[in-house]
């Protein structure tokens, strides 16, 4: 089982989503056998891409999508840190701008879905990503 020391040290030089997800995984007490069994992936699946230092496939960051609220407790995991490493990892129900104005959830999510199609390319991939994150809510 890696420790968050033993996965950032690892992963210092190049972060991408698959080592993000291992990072929300260990945080949640999950090790990288347990995610990729809750979740459904291929034994070896999160393993393999990072030690070969490839992308994570569509079909287990959709599983990860569809899995992560079952052990998050309550917490929203940031989608655009996941697939971007942007912000935060976990986002508020609230972020305040100013005294007087405040956004609520719903509208970080639309700037968030503006930001997953513009980072994705096939308008397939696109479609099916949207549908995973809107049935995860």
């Amino acid at each position: 089982m890696d420790t968050k020391k033993e996965v950032s040290e690892k992963t210092e030089k190049k972060i991408g989503i698959v080592e993000r997800m291992v990072e929300v995984a260990l945080d949640n007490n999950l090790t990288r056998t347990a995610l990729e069994r809750g979740s459904g992936m291929t034994k070896g699946t999160i393993i393999q891409a990072m030690k070969e230092e490839r992308p994570i496939s569509t079909h287990s960051l959709e599983l990860f999508i569809k899995y992560a609220p079952k052990f998050l407790n309550g917490r929203k995991l940031n989608y655009e840190w996941l697939l971007e490493g942007v912000g935060t990892k976990y986002s508020n129900a609230y972020r305040r701008l100013d005294p007087k104005n405040y956004v609520n959830e719903k509208t970080e999510q639309s700037d968030f879905n503006e930001h997953l199609l513009v980072a994705l390319d096939n308008r397939d991939v696109q479609e099916k990503l949207m549908e995973t994150i809107k049935e995860a809510q």
